[in-house]
């Protein structure tokens, strides 16, 4: 995968927690020095996923009454995610990168129970907002794409959640596109995820 085993730890974070846990590991490890920028932009392009809990629970269980499915959604995700971090270190060998040097902060990191609190709350709340951001445009979409499937896969590169509720209304009429959708939302993450 074109990092170190400490690089590996944002995955499991990212595959465990969900995002944007894993790439903030990748940017702390970096940080503290215990990744090279190339190994620590190797580590984001694989380690931010959608959590277990999310797709069981909240996919699978809440919106389609089958948590197989969340399981699999969950599955197909982390083998994804890894064929991307495998392709695109075979594609981009380190030798074509770009080097920076390796630079720590200079100041500590404070690991307060305080702090990381306040870090944690931040970080559910830029995830909140842009949740709340990317649902006006999905909130305008049906009135611009009035086919359901269009609209279903259109909204799947916007964010997750709101991807997930549409795939699943459309699952009763057209399963297989349904599936496609919601397999791209998770897959992809969203502009939201990215941002």
């Amino acid at each position: 995968f074109g990092v170190s085993l400490v690089g590996m730890l944002p995955f499991a974070m990212g595959a465990l927690c969900g995002f944007p846990l894993g790439v903030r590991c990748a940017v702390d490890l970096y940080r503290r020095g215990r990744l090279t920028a190339t190994e620590a932009e190797q580590a984001i392009s694989f380690s931010n996923n959608t959590g277990p809990a999310f797709l069981i629970a909240g996919v699978g269980h809440g919106l389609f009454k089958d948590k197989r499915i969340g399981l699999w959604l969950y599955v197909l995700q982390i083998a994804c995610a890894l064929l991307s971090g495998f392709l695109l270190h075979k594609l981009l060998p380190d030798s074509k990168r770009r080097l920076a040097p390796l630079t720590t902060s200079a100041t500590t990191t404070d690991t307060s129970l305080a702090t990381i609190i306040k870090k944690s709350t931040f970080s559910m709340l830029s995830v909140c907002g842009m949740i709340v951001a990317f649902s006006i445009p999905m909130s305008f979409a049906p009135v611009l794409l009035k086919n359901p499937v269009l609209l279903s896969f259109f909204c799947s590169f916007l964010e997750v959640g709101g991807a997930a509720a549409l795939a699943a209304k459309l699952y009763v009429s057209t399963p297989v596109a349904a599936m496609l959708a919601l397999t791209n939302a998770v897959c992809f993450g969203g502009l939201s995820v990215h941002l």
